[in-house]
């Protein structure tokens, strides 16, 4: 079947997009074509398929059919967590040139409503994502390496245990006197400890297999303020932060990029896009606060100037802080440095020799 669909990539004369919409056992695909008008919307082609390999060829067999041409085909689908990445797998197994992009639910429903759409069904959204596909071109989905999913994994799993323990050893400080159900408290706070343990453990040996990211998590951590979890966290969540060509791209990846709301005669001062990741953002508000404590490192000295001198309010000036410290991540793994205090004065140095 791949040679069948690749051999439409090597004479391409066009190019089309399919949309699909992911669910647990079907998705929901169309077919977009560069002349297909948005006054058209509902002639678009889609069609329902199961969520399996067989599924996928059926689905690739109905994209060329509607293909008379030699073609370029592309897909886009919205992230669905596991079932996304499954279908992604797939795809790429059978032909790699598809190139699926994977992208972010909110500007996905963004672009739907821009659309005028007033219905939301799989359908629609399968049509409306092959427009977004035509229109916005997104780059393919890189998939991280083996070693940094079960790191990404290991760091969900571990948020989530972490956060059920708090609640239990809430609920036994808040509990009443039947003894019964505070030993099943009790046996269920000491069972997930247990199971934090076993995480721990996991984390330790991934690191002692992986070289890399034990040198990266090295690096993050010589940064004041940032400890382990808050390195590895960003490490899961955001991937290798080397692949991000500009400081811009990282720090709108967590979601910390300044957002200004000026038009006209309203002048709001500049807010978090908040598009990123939030669990990034939680864990270097964290790391910001603790290296503000201190006035003996340049986060905490620029953390005083933003306030003192430019007249931040203190939440402003933390988030900027924030933004300092995920840029200042990256370019720590570039140079591959540990943190130094005068690391951005010899970064000028640097650039201003070249």
């Amino acid at each position: 079947m791949s040679t069948q669909i690749s051999s439409y990539h090597e004479e391409v004369s066009m190019e089309i997009w399919s949309g699909i919409d992911v669910a647990k056992k079907t998705f929901e695909a169309s077919w977009v074509a560069p002349e297909t008008d948005l006054r058209e919307f509902h002639r678009i082609p889609h069609k329902e398929f199961q969520m399996s390999r067989r599924g996928v060829r059926q689905y690739l067999n109905w994209l060329q059919s509607h293909s008379p041409t030699p073609v370029s085909i592309r897909v886009i689908m919205e992230a669905t967590g596991r079932y996304s990445l499954k279908l992604f797998s797939w795809l790429v197994d059978c032909d790699p040139q598809l190139a699926p992009a994977i992208v972010n639910p909110k500007q996905a429903r963004h672009f739907h409503v821009s659309l005028g759409l007033r219905n939301k069904t799989d359908s629609v959204d399968a049509r409306a994502l092959g427009l977004m596909g035509r229109e916005r071109n997104p780059r393919p989905y890189e998939p991280p390496e083996p070693p940094r999913q079960e790191l990404k994994e290991l760091m969900r799993q571990r948020k989530v245990l972490t956060e059920t323990l708090v609640a239990e050893k809430s609920r036994l400080e808040n509990a009443g006197d039947a003894r019964s159900v505070r030993n099943l408290l009790k046996d269920h706070i000491r069972y997930l400890e247990r199971l934090l343990e076993k995480i721990q453990t996991a984390l330790d040996k991934l690191l002692e297999r992986n070289p890399s990211i034990r040198r990266d998590l090295e690096l993050l951590i010589s940064i004041p303020g940032v400890g382990q979890i808050t390195a590895l966290t960003v490490l899961a969540e955001l991937g290798d932060l080397r692949r991000f060509n500009r400081s811009r791209q990282v720090s709108a990846m967590a979601g910390l990029s300044p957002h200004n709301q000026n038009s006209g005669t309203s002048r709001n001062s500049a807010r978090m896009d908040r598009m990123g990741n939030p669990e990034v953002r939680r864990v270097l508000y964290m790391a910001a606060l603790a290296a503000t404590r201190y006035e003996n490192n340049h986060l905490a000295r620029t953390y005083l100037h933003l306030i003192d001198d430019n007249g931040l309010c203190k939440m402003a000036a933390l988030v900027a802080v924030m933004r300092k410290m995920i840029v200042l991540m990256r370019a720590l793994l570039i140079s591959n440095s540990i943190y130094q205090d005068d690391f951005h004065s010899q970064a000028k140095k640097r650039s201003a020799k070249k």
